[in-house]
């Protein structure tokens, strides 16, 4: 199995009408804008530069330097910007120049479509970021990482040419994102949300396949709520047949990353679920925007979720697996985190498709556990995901029985 994980989602435009909107870019290149936001003392965050010159850019100077982002030396935060996703990296340089309010602040965003070049492109903008600082003149250098971009482009294209290797679209026809390979990319990270949330991983991985709008909250640092959230979308990587069949990318959970109170619009619309993170603790108040809410290790949830995304004994179980795994794991980089999930995906997708085969009309305790590895105590959440996916099957739960469909 290859190392990189798979982002288990279609790369669609933010909100609806995000692909009607001409925002001034080559939407193919691998790097396709570049923008410098400065703190200025008197007018606050603005726009210093950018290219091209035609790019939409409007907003990328809250987005790219979010509220609290000044109480860190450095840090980074991940965001969608007209469909685009965008890395920005953020600097703070101590003057003492009155007329600077003693203080310089800037950031440095990529966009892209594609979110595993903007990974691999972030150590770059970091370093820019620190120059900009101490040399805000100089902006030429930017324009490397676009050439570098293509030129990377350019030999992973011919190398792909000559390789039988995975495809870049999945077999549905809908794009797919990944993440670059490695323990410094995805493992450590996976590690970390492992650690982080315990056995609630497992209640966050049943929140996205019932297509659950999910926060995770964390004051700055907030490149560390980003990854989180990325990490958090993965957790549906699993592009077998039945899966695409059953639950095809573009009707899945979308990557938000950070978000702010002024995203309510698009919060609010979307219908197929999204994991984002943010650094305002407004949005928790704001409960008609998501469906599930972690504010460092408290789960907030909606009450028509109770039952279906409680954390149930078996739960308990499969997390006790996977940190054993995980941990085994460290000491070769292998991505176990990613591997379990996918596992259970597997199981799961292919056990309904069997069923359906099979003409089963009623899920009893000893098929649940058998055809799709779930607990007696799983009952509600796979009631509620059949429904959700249009599964007619009556699925019985604690003696009772209840006829799921559409």
């Amino acid at each position: 199995m290859q190392t990189d994980a798979l982002i288990a989602r279609a790369a669609r435009p933010e909100w609806e009408d995000a692909a009607l909107i001409d925002i001034g870019v080559n939407l193919a290149a691998p790097v396709c804008a570049l923008v410098v936001t400065h703190f200025h003392p008197q007018k606050g965050n603005q726009i210093e530069w950018q290219h091209p010159a035609a790019f939409l850019s409007e907003g990328v100077e809250f987005k790219s330097m979010p509220s609290g982002a000044q109480e860190n030396e450095t840090d980074y935060v991940f965001f969608r910007h007209h469909g685009l996703y965008g890395c920005a990296c953020f600097h703070r340089l101590w003057t003492g120049v009155a007329s600077e309010r003693t203080v310089r602040m800037r950031s440095v965003s990529a966009f892209s479509a594609r979110l595993h070049v903007l990974r691999r492109y972030q150590e770059q903008l970091a370093q820019h970021v620190r120059r900009l600082n101490e040399f805000p003149e100089d902006m030429s250098p930017l324009l490397g990482i676009l050439r570098s971009a293509a030129a990377d482009a350019s030999s992973e294209a011919r190398a792909a040419l000559g390789s039988s290797g995975s495809h870049a679209d999945s077999s549905d026809g809908t794009p797919r994102l990944t993440l670059p390979a490695g323990r410094a990319a995805s493992g450590a990270s996976f590690s970390s949300l492992t650690e982080f949330l315990g056995a609630t991983l497992l209640t966050v991985w049943k929140a996205m396949l019932l297509r659950r709008r999910i926060i995770f909250y964390s004051p700055p640092p907030i490149g560390v709520a980003c990854d989180r959230a990325i990490c958090a979308s993965l957790l549906l990587s699993c592009n077998t047949p039945a899966a695409l069949k059953l639950f095809p990318l573009r009707f899945r959970p979308d990557l938000l990353a950070y978000v702010t109170i002024s995203d309510v619009e698009g919060l609010a619309d979307s219908s197929c679920g999204y994991v984002a993170c943010t650094a305002e603790k407004l949005v928790e108040e704001k409960d008609a925007l998501w469906d599930v809410f972690l504010d460092s290790t408290r789960l907030v949830m909606d009450e028509k979720d109770g039952r279906a995304l409680q954390l149930t004994s078996h739960d308990k179980e499969r997390f006790q697996q996977l940190r054993f795994a995980d941990q085994q794991a460290r000491a070769t980089g292998d991505p176990a985190v990613e591997v379990f999930f996918e596992r259970m995906n597997t199981q799961l997708f292919e056990g309904i498709q069997q069923l359906q085969k099979d003409g089963v009309t009623e899920l009893t305790h000893e098929l649940m556990e058998k055809r799709l590895a779930m607990g007696a105590g799983d009952g509600p959440f796979l009631r509620e995901l059949f429904r959700q996916i249009g599964i007619r099957i009556t699925v019985k739960d604690e003696g009772r029985c209840c006829f799921c469909g559409m």
